[in-house]
């Protein structure tokens, strides 16, 4: 355990926006030398299927060329873009499409999947065309079956790569796009999907070419190796076909080990289910492989991030402190933990003693980064007496019903393991974090509207403590809206202790509401909430949301009502170039943008429960 001295300094942390610039510049060109390097070099091909064993080296090398092109276009596009007005200040990125009851896609993610879309036609009738002219068959629907499952495969490899891009927390998508990590997970498990369905559908391709060609015989004797002779099952190449199925069969498994009702409910079955992707993503490349070659530069991203990510997180810190409240909620409390968390930013917490290998995201509710001076004395001492010197960061944790949730066992495991001298447990947690930022300007809106439900709170509680320490000059008011079943909430220490603050009577416009199906207490009505706001054209109003599905659709639903929404989520950082056009402080038009239209501009931050 580290000594008190020890607790006080700074562990080195890379920085991450260092570390996606250098491999954004050097992955993508390395990983096309080292492809064209094995490809070049004519080396034989140890899987079944091979470009450079049926003579298509060439062509091989331009469908890399084209794939690496068009990530490194896409990438450049949208990283410029975020550091525009017109890239994140257009409402058009603001404006949903329901797919179903539960799934809406903005405008934007539509354009980023027809982008994907739209390659994958490309890739499909580029290979398509080269295996169906090279075809040595008769039979127009031989040469057609076995172009469309070759064809198919390289669609799978591309899919599996862009799988791969975003599962980092944070990666390349969040930290150089400025795309928050619900969004980077949404792509991540549509796109994941998809690249079991293109598998599945180059198992059925190439069933139907092997049922016009021979009948079941052909198929079952390469996937299963039944009626094989004893020489295919003895070799190498025989098990190709075999290792291809159980990649597929292991992509299938971790799909349908990873909807949200299982994610929710058993989160540890669905953590230890997904490491089963790294033996199909082993398996895929030994069994074709362009899987390899288009998954290398994604692949070698990842890996260098997740050592990143590794090495920061490195440090072990105390729990000081872990608290049951009336209202249900855990608090945990680690004071010794210096790391910079921003509001809105949160992190993944290991607990060593309830599980080596589980890692768990709560949003920061408290953090203690260094607190500006230069106000007037009596409010500085004020300030000084009720801001606590611990807890260093502080999270808040909904205990899950089941007595075998990590949250009970760590609760349990605080209760068992108490030291007999210091009469508090010895208990280590490992950081991986903070990661996420607010929109630019977030914090220095005329209003601040903060709507969340149930556990989501920790969210709203850190941007309005933060906006309260140091207020900002043209701030008006904090509207702090709490939906929650717990009957006592509002005794939530945090919350109490934001009620508490010296600003808050001048500041801050607090409402609870206590939901409860049983006595018919409706649903927090999102609408009612937006018109009692009062705003004129000219103003600006943050909206941050975190909290249930139901909720958060709502505002997105309704927020237009507000005025024109400007920004949101996909933004970078407050030093973008977004500010060229106007002084933020000074010019209460932000620029260009928003003289154009007076009115009432919405800057909006929505959080999920999904990571």
């Amino acid at each position: 355990m580290a000594s008190p001295s020890d607790s006080r300094k700074d562990t080195f942390r890379f920085k991450t926006m260092h570390i996606a610039i250098f491999t954004a510049a050097t992955v993508l060109p390395g990983s096309l030398l080292v492809s064209a390097y094995v490809m070049f070099k004519g080396g034989k091909c140890w899987s079944q299927v091979c470009p450079e064993k049926e003579h298509l080296n060439t062509e091989m090398r331009n469908s890399l060329v084209a794939f690496y092109g068009w990530l490194a276009v896409v990438a450049v596009v949208f990283a410029l873009a975020q550091r525009t007005s017109w890239g994140h200040g257009h409402s058009w990125k603001h404006r949903y499409i329901s797919l179903s009851r539960r799934t809406k896609w903005s405008y934007a993610e539509i354009i980023v999947w027809l982008l994907v879309l739209g390659h994958q036609l490309f890739q499909f009738c580029y290979w398509y065309t080269q295996y169906h002219s090279r075809s040595s068959s008769s039979s127009p629907t031989q040469r057609m079956w076995r172009a469309t499952y070759k064809a198919i495969a390289f669609n799978a490899g591309i899919q599996l790569s862009l799988t791969l891009l975003p599962t980092s927390r944070n990666g390349l998508l969040s930290t150089l796009f400025g795309i928050g990590y619900d969004h980077s997970l949404s792509f991540h498990r549509w796109s994941g999907a998809l690249t079991v369905l293109l598998a599945g559908a180059h198992v059925g391709a190439f069933a139907a070419y092997c049922l016009a060609r021979s009948g079941w015989a052909q198929f079952w004797k390469t996937t299963l190796l039944i009626g094989a002779s004893h020489e295919r099952i003895a070799s190498y190449r025989g098990w190709l076909g075999p290792v291809g199925l159980v990649a597929l069969l292991l992509f299938l498994w971790v799909s349908l080990n990873s909807f949200e009702s299982i994610r929710r409910t058993r989160f540890n079955w669905f953590w230890f289910n997904h490491f089963a992707v790294l033996g199909a993503i082993l398996l895929s490349f030994v069994h074709a492989s362009p899987m390899l070659y288009y998954a290398l530069p994604t692949l070698t991203l990842y890996i260098i991030d997740s050592c990143v990510r590794v090495f920061n997180r490195r440090r072990a810190y105390n729990v000081t402190s872990l608290t049951m409240e009336d209202c249900g909620y855990v608090r945990l409390d680690i004071a010794d933990c210096h790391i910079p968390a921003a509001p809105g930013q949160w992190v993944s917490i290991c607990v060593p003693a309830v599980s080596n290998v589980e890692w768990h995201p709560f949003t920061v509710a408290n953090s203690s980064p260094p607190r500006r001076r230069g106000g007037p004395p009596e409010m500085e001492y004020l300030l000084a007496r009720s801001t606590p010197v611990a807890p260093g960061l502080s999270l808040i944790i909904k205990p899950q019903a089941h007595d075998a949730s990590w949250t009970q066992s760590l609760v349990r495991t605080w209760q068992e393991n108490t030291d007999p001298e210091s009469g508090t447990p010895n208990i280590q947690v490992y950081i991986d974090g903070p990661h996420g930022n607010l929109p630019p300007r977030f914090l220095r809106s005329d209003h601040v509207l903060i709507v969340v439900g149930g556990s989501g709170i920790p969210g709203g509680l850190a941007i309005a403590r933060s906006i309260l320490e140091n207020p900002p000059p043209r701030i008006q008011k904090i509207h702090f809206w709490w939906t929650c079943r717990a009957p006592n909430a509002s005794q939530l220490s945090l919350y109490q202790d934001l009620l508490a603050h010296p600003r808050a009577t001048s500041l801050l416009v607090p409402r609870l509401v206590i939901t409860n199906p049983k006595t018919g207490t409706r649903r927090l009505s999102v609408a009612s909430i937006f018109s009692q706001l009062d705003t004129r054209p000219g103003e600006i109003v943050s909206v941050y949301g975190c909290g249930p599905v139901g909720l958060m659709d709502d505002i997105r639903n309704e927020v237009g009502r507000l005025g024109r929404v400007v920004g949101d989520g996909f933004e970078t950082s407050s030093d973008g170039g977004s500010d060229v056009d106007g002084n933020v402080e000074m010019d209460p038009e932000w620029g260009r943008a928003g003289r154009i239209r007076r009115g009432v501009r919405v800057l909006l931050h929505i959080e999920g429960y999904g990571r």
